[in-house]
């Protein structure tokens, strides 16, 4: 790991536990509870804040993808041509010059910052809903999450049944602990184009 990518890492949890001590996560709070409607349905209320998000991530995340598209498309060729008896370390560099590092890592940390933060905005909003509700909701964000990782999830299935079946029943368990029916809605609709792309 390189010593720029470090410093990125150690800056990065420098201002995650300022930010967490210093108290802006309480003035945070506070003034999300001020521009939260309070007039509006509180479901409704969930799916606008997180239509609003998934447009801030859009961009985003399309840069991201690309890069990652770039990435997979990277070693598809060195693969083919490292076989190559004329291969050229520098001049197959020079094709993928435009990946860079330090933008990847941006990118990843500003996706972590504003998916938290619409998290923490969700969270504020309070949803009373009755038994059978929940259940549907639930339901619904298993199946979201499946249809969209679920060539990942069969691909790591394949190879070892078992220990991706382990992962999968923590994953269940933990966001049956973690998550509220709020940050599940927020979830499901920022997921909701990955199902048709997959």
């Amino acid at each position: 790991m390189s010593i720029a990518k470090n410093k990125t890492i150690i800056l990065f949890i420098a201002a995650a536990m300022f930010y967490y001590f210093s108290g802006m996560s309480v003035l945070l709070d506070t003034y999300i509870v001020r521009i939260i409607p309070s007039d509006i349905n509180p479901i409704l209320n969930v799916v606008l804040i997180s239509i609003i998000f998934s447009f801030i991530l859009f961009p985003v995340q399309s840069r991201f993808f690309r890069i990652i598209q770039l990435m997979n498309q990277m070693n598809r060729d060195y693969q083919k041509e490292v076989k190559d008896k004329d291969f050229n370390i520098e001049e197959f560099r020079k094709k993928y010059k435009m990946i860079n590092k330090h933008t990847i890592l941006a990118l990843l940390i500003c996706q972590v910052v504003l998916f938290g933060l619409g998290l923490k905005v969700v969270k504020h909003v309070d949803i009373t809903l009755p038994l059978l509700a929940v259940i549907g909701i639930y339901l619904a964000f298993y199946l979201v999450l499946f249809f969209s990782f679920k060539n990942m999830m069969i691909k790591g299935i394949k190879e070892n049944y078992l220990r991706h079946g382990i992962f999968l029943i923590m994953g269940i368990a933990f966001t049956l602990i973690v998550l509220d029916i709020p940050e599940m809605i927020f979830i499901m609709v920022l997921l909701i184009p990955y199902v048709y792309k997959s």
